[in-house]
């Protein structure tokens, strides 16, 4: 799994990194640890963004707009059972929404699709974990460097 500059946003894997197009001769190509167009355009020609190599943002948000929408309904539920944020203070959190993750695969697998002491779905709960256990790790590996 490739590793994110998260200060800057600006890579992506190679496999996935858009062709880049020649740009006109006068242009000068930047390093490969400068932005750069996609299109090979000067950062100061008209129509340029230096955006290539960052991640496509847009196809978290156009492509999951219901799960992210159910992740924001737990994440709700979750803010207004204890507090906005709090989970972030949990201690040894990791472990324990890699537990409560876990817990919901299972009780999918048992229950069905709708928790019954929330009455919200467990994939999304499960999801919503999935999501506060990388967030916790990514964190303690910045705070690692």
């Amino acid at each position: 799994m490739p590793e994110y500059d998260l200060d800057r946003l600006n890579r992506i894997p190679e496999a996935t990194t858009p062709r880049v197009v020649e740009p006109p001769s006068e242009v000068e190509q930047p390093d490969d640890d400068q932005e750069r167009d996609p299109n090979g355009f000067d950062a100061h020609t008209p129509g340029a963004k230096l955006d290539a190599g960052k991640p496509q943002m847009g196809l978290v948000l156009e492509g999951f707009p219901r799960a992210l929408l159910a992740v924001g309904i737990v994440a709700t539920f979750g803010a207004e059972k204890y507090t906005p944020n709090g989970w972030m203070s949990v201690p040894d959190g990791v472990k324990r929404y890699t537990d409560a993750m876990i817990r919901h695969q299972l009780a999918e697998a048992c229950e069905g699709i709708i928790d019954p002491s929330t009455d919200l779905r467990h994939d999304a709960q499960v999801a919503w974990n999935a999501l506060a256990r990388l967030e916790l790790r990514l964190r303690d590996e910045d705070n690692e460097r």
